[in-house]
């Protein structure tokens, strides 16, 4: 019994180790094949996943644009109004 655990033993020391699986995806990729190339470059596209790697600038709706239209109206007038205040003699 004790021999037949030893020789198991052995046995599975001896093993090839296969290489992991990102090195196969690049030995693949190497070999042409592309949907290895897509997986492999996959991750490097975007070091944080938190931030996105490409910011793709989508058109401004009309609702947006008036609503910037309006912030902009309201920031110029913050500017230019100054409300004076008179100070109350008396009372």
């Amino acid at each position: 019994m004790l021999a037949g655990a030893v020789l198991i033993g052995a046995l599975a020391g001896c093993a090839e180790t296969r290489p992991g699986f990102l090195v196969r995806l690049q030995q693949d990729c190497e070999a042409g094949d592309r949907d290895a190339c897509v997986l492999v470059a996959g991750p490097a596209v975007s070091s944080d996943p938190y931030r996105p790697s490409q910011t793709v600038s989508r058109p401004r709706t009309a609702v947006q644009r008036d609503v910037d239209a309006i912030m902009q109206g309201m920031d110029r007038n913050r500017a230019t109004t100054r409300i004076l205040v008179e100070p109350d003699e008396g009372g």
